[in-house]
Parts: structure tokens; sequence; C-alpha cells
């Protein structure tokens, strides 16, 4: 059962491997760019926390997939809870200026980033034809 989860899988921490490349990446651009904690304040809050919601996405999609059987609506109202909980985290964070909002949205592209350029190795490897 567990060779079946193993592509998967290695996927996803291809994508978080990245990721956190990506995240170091930008917090380092982001204080050479601008010393003010309020930038990459900005930058590094939010990229650890798209890390974070990720991971919290991959333990809830396990959840589902482990349990099939158990009822669909306990797992989307955790899916719900988890992202009413990070639009308060964000709304804070932006009302009570503590980051700058495009440093916040910058931070968050890193999984974005992570997830188009996993996809697109993956689509080079399919075309060579090499296997993860």
């Amino acid at each position: 059962m567990e060779s079946v989860h193993k592509p998967e899988k290695s996927i996803l921490i291809e994508i978080v491997k990245i990721c956190i490349i990506i995240y170091i990446a930008s917090v380092l651009c982001a204080i050479a760019y601008s010393r003010a904690r309020y930038i990459y304040g900005g930058v590094a809050f939010a990229g650890g926390l798209s890390l974070v919601n990720f991971a919290l996405y991959i333990q809830v999609s396990r959840w589902i997939f482990k349990n099939p059987n158990n009822p669909k609506w306990v797992y989307l109202s955790i899916i719900w809870v988890k992202f009413g909980v990070l639009v308060l985290i964000i709304y804070f964070a932006v009302s009570r200026n503590w980051f700058h909002p495009v440093a916040i949205l910058i931070g968050f592209s890193d999984i974005v980033v992570a997830v188009f350029w996993v996809a697109v190795l993956m689509a080079l490897r399919m075309e060579k034809g090499i296997e993860s």
C-alpha cells in the first residue's frame, strides 16, 4: 500500500524542498532590498505561514485518504477552519500595520512558485522519459 503513494509523496517532498529554497531566497532578497522589518518581516512571516498552511493541507489530505469511509463534512470543516484562521492571521497582520501588504503577498507566492516549478520539472522529466 505504501508503494501506491510513493510518487505523490516524493512530489510533495520536492515541492516543500523547493519552497524552502525559494522562501530563504525571497527573505534574503527582501533583507538586501530593504533593511526595514516591515518589509523583510512580512516576506518571512507570510512565507513561513504558507509553508505551515501547506503542511497542514498535506496532513488533512492524508487523513482523508487514510480513512475514506469517514464523513467528508469533518474534513471540509477542518479545511474551512484552517482557512478562516489563516485569513484572520493575515487580516490582523495587515490591519495592525505589522507588515507591508505587498511583502505578505510576496511571501505567500513562494508556495505558488514552488508548485509551478515542480510541475515544469515533472513535465520535462516526462518528456525525456525519466521517472522521479
